[in-house]
C-alpha cells in the first residue's frame, strides 16, 4: 500500500514539474494587456503627406517606429532590405523626399533582425497648375504653367480678353452703350465722362492696384478692371483668413506643464501624455484624432508638426526640429500656457 501511495506521489510530481516546465511564458492579463512577451512590431512606414493634387513642390518624410532604415521607390517597384541597413531594391531614406513632378512612391522598412516589415501602400502625388485652361487660350504643363492667348486676344490675370484698339471692322459687337435715361418722350444719354474715368482710376492706383485699363472705352475693358478687382479682393480675403487662424486664441488651456525636457518619437511617459492633453485644446485643426495615451507615436508626431508650422516655428517636414518637442517648441507651448 505505500509503495502504490509513493509512486502515485512521484507521477503527480513528475507531471507537475513537466507542466511548470511546459509553460515559459508569463504576465499578466490586464487593461494594459501585459503579458511578458517582448519584440517589435513590423508594420509599414508612415507617410507625412496623403496622396493627392497639389499646385506646388512638396515634400514627404517617412517614419516607422524602431526600424533601423527605410527604403524607398519612386518607379512603382517594390523597395526591399537587404539587411538591417541597406536596401536591396530602392533608395534609402535620409531625408524628406522633394516631389517635383507628379511622382508614386512605395516604402518599407528595415528591422535590426535583418527582416523587413510589410510594403507600404502607393502614395501618389499630382502636380498640376492651378489654372488647368483658360478660353480662348492655352496653358503650358507643369511646372511652368503659362498662359498664352489666341490671336486677337491679350492677357488680364489668368484670362484671356478682346485686345482693344486697332483693326477695326467686325461692327459695333465690342463697343460699350452707356445706360439710356428716358423722360416722357425725351431719350438723353449720361456717358461716363473722362474726369470721372480719370478720377476711379487715380483712387485706385493710390490703393496700390494697376488696373488693365485705366480709361476704359468699352464693355471688353471694363469686365477686364471687374476680373482684376474680383482676384485682387479673393486674394485679399485668403490673406486676412490666413492671418486671422494663425493668431486665433487659444481657449481652455489644460492644467499641464511646464515642458522641460525634449520629447520625441517612440517615448512613454506623463510627459507626453500632458503634451497629448495640450495638443487636444490646440483644436481639430492640429490633433483631430485627440488620443491622450502617453505613447508619442507617428500622430502625436504629426500634430507637433502641425503645431510648428501654425506657430511659424519650421515651415514644413522637412526643417530640422519637426515633429520633436525641443527648445524652441516647448518655449511656445509654455507661453501659451502662461508658463
Amino acid at each position: 500500500m505505500m509503495k502504490k501511495i509513493l509512486i502515485s506521489g512521484i507521477v503527480l510530481t513528475l507531471t507537475f514539474c513537466n507542466f511548470v516546465s511546459a509553460s515559459e511564458v508569463t504576465g499578466d492579463l490586464s487593461n494594459q494587456i501585459e503579458t511578458g512577451i517582448t519584440g517589435t512590431l513590423k508594420s509599414a512606414p508612415v507617410f507625412s503627406l496623403d496622396s493627392g493634387t497639389y499646385n506646388s513642390t512638396q515634400s514627404v518624410a517617412l517614419s516607422a517606429s524602431s526600424s533601423t532604415a527605410i527604403c524607398y521607390s519612386t518607379n512603382e517597384d517594390n523597395p526591399s532590405c537587404s539587411n538591417y541597413n541597406t536596401c536591396l531594391s530602392g533608395t534609402k531614406y535620409s531625408t524628406s523626399i522633394s516631389v517635383t513632378s507628379t511622382t508614386s512612391i512605395k516604402a518599407v522598412a528595415c528591422y535590426a533582425d535583418d527582416t523587413q516589415g510589410p510594403v507600404s501602400a502607393t502614395k501618389t502625388y499630382t502636380l498640376a497648375c492651378t489654372t488647368s485652361s483658360v478660353s480662348n487660350g492655352t496653358v503650358s504643363a507643369y511646372p511652368s504653367c503659362a498662359i498664352s492667348c489666341n490671336s486677337g486676344y491679350t492677357l488680364s490675370g489668368s484670362s484671356c480678353i478682346t485686345s482693344s484698339g486697332g483693326g477695326g471692322g467686325g461692327g459695333g459687337g465690342s463697343s460699350y452703350t452707356p445706360p439710356v435715361t428716358t423722360t416722357n418722350t425725351t431719350t438723353t444719354v449720361s456717358p461716363i465722362t473722362t474726369q470721372q474715368t480719370t478720377n476711379t482710376a487715380t483712387v485706385l492706383t493710390n490703393l496700390g492696384l494697376n488696373l488693365p485699363f485705366n480709361n476704359p472705352t468699352n464693355e471688353s475693358q471694363n469686365s477686364a478692371n471687374r476680373t482684376y478687382l474680383i482676384n485682387y479682393l479673393v486674394n485679399l480675403i485668403a490673406s486676412l483668413s490666413s492671418q486671422s487662424t494663425i493668431q486665433q486664441p487659444v481657449q481652455n488651456n489644460p492644467s499641464v506643464g511646464p515642458f522641460n525636457r525634449t520629447l520625441t518619437l517612440g517615448m512613454n511617459n506623463d510627459d507626453v501624455k500632458d503634451l497629448q492633453e495640450f495638443l487636444v485644446s490646440q483644436g481639430e485643426a492640429i490633433y483631430p484624432e485627440k488620443l491622450v495615451t502617453g505613447y508619442f507615436g507617428n500622430l502625436t508626431l504629426l500634430a507637433i508638426g502641425r503645431f510648428q508650422i501654425a506657430q511659424g516655428i519650421v515651415s514644413g517636414p522637412s526643417d530640422s526640429g519637426y515633429g520633436i518637442v525641443g527648445p524652441l517648441t516647448r518655449s511656445r507651448i509654455n507661453s501659451i500656457l502662461g508658463y
